[in-house]
């Protein structure tokens, strides 16, 4: 059996000695909250007091539009970025800015107007150009509210005046380049008149038009002889090749003071064959042969046949008998000779 030191349990007693109570404070009276706040405080009324305690500042702005000068027989480009440039380096030029100086003084005799200086009135300008226009902004911000209009304003006038006198002077300029350039064409072409008038001398030419020079007129009109001779020999060829076709063939040729004749016998020929067809529907050819104003239809028709197909038609030379020929069936025709089937 083992042994075992003396031991001594406690047993507490909550009813004879209870724990202290906890209780928790509110947010706002929580350190961290109260310093943050201190802090917050201290910066925002610092800020206040050095922003209230400076000068107010002031901006007076106006737009002005520039366009770039061309040539005669070209046209401005709608957005000149170039161009733009430059009238911002020209509007921010120490001669241009110190003449606006000068006359804002002397149109203005007040102290704070007195008391501007280049240096100054150069740290209150500034220009800006417009995106993508040929617009320029020109600002001016300072202390003084009724210093910067003036000055904007008076910066206008001043650059409008020098671009104004800039354009005149390239006007004058290139105006009096034009003059000297119209003299000489002038000059030139009196020179070459007279050249012209000596070359007609020498070559005795009447005038400038073709037809009033006798060599070029009679030049002329053996050309236009020559091209009606060669327009009928042609015609002429291609008649004779389609005669001479049909020949070949056994055709015969209807010359056009011939066909007249020969269509009113067709014609005749054929109203008496539609008489007949219109009598053989109505009655019996032996009816017929009874009736004498009817029985002479078949011969009438068969004397028109006859005397159709054995027609002599004679040659535009009625002097050659040895040309006529033989037609056996007439043709309506243009007025040209055709082969006749």
């Amino acid at each position: 059996m083992e042994n075992h030191p003396p031991r001594i349990d406690y047993f507490q007693n909550n009813s004879f000695n209870p724990p202290p109570g906890f209780t928790q404070r509110p947010w706002f009276r929580m350190r961290r909250f109260v310093l943050f706040m201190m802090v917050f405080l201290l910066a925002a009324i610092t800020g206040l007091i050095y922003s209230y305690s400076r000068p107010a500042v002031y901006r007076s702005s106006a737009t002005l539009l520039t366009s770039a000068m061309t040539a005669i027989d070209r046209d401005s480009n709608p957005a000149d970025i170039q161009h733009v440039v430059i009238q911002k380096q020209m509007l921010l030029n120490p001669d241009l800015v110190a003449k606006s100086l000068a006359r804002l003084k002397a149109s203005d005799s007040a102290q704070t107007i007195q008391q501007l200086t280049l240096q100054g009135i150069s740290s209150l300008l500034s220009v800006e150009p417009v995106a993508e226009t040929n617009l320029v902004e020109i600002r001016a911000e300072g202390t003084d509210p009724g210093v910067l209009p003036l000055l904007v304003n008076t910066l206008i006038d001043v650059y409008s005046e020098a671009r104004a006198q800039e354009i005149k002077t390239l006007t004058g300029t290139t105006t009096e380049i034009i003059s000297h350039e119209l003299t000489k064409l002038g000059d030139n072409i009196a020179a070459k008149r007279n050249e012209l008038d000596v070359f007609r001398k020498t070559n005795d030419i009447a005038s400038a038009g073709r037809l009033e020079n006798e060599p070029l007129a009679q030049l002329q009109g053996i050309n236009d002889a020559y091209n009606k001779a060669s327009e009928d020999l042609i015609k002429a060829k291609a008649t004779l090749d389609a005669v001479k076709s049909a020949i070949a063939r056994g055709q015969a040729i209807v010359p056009s003071q011939q066909q007249g004749s020969l269509v009113a016998l067709e014609k005749r020929l054929q109203e008496l064959k539609e008489q007949l067809a219109e009598f053989d529907k109505r009655y019996t050819r032996d009816y017929l042969k009874k009736q004498p104003a009817l029985r002479v239809i078949p011969d009438q028709i068969k004397k028109l046949e006859r005397k159709s197909k054995t027609s002599w038609i004679r040659p535009a030379n009625p002097a050659d008998p040895s040309r006529k020929q033989l037609c056996r069936r007439p043709a309506i025709t243009d007025g040209n000779p055709r082969p006749i089937s």
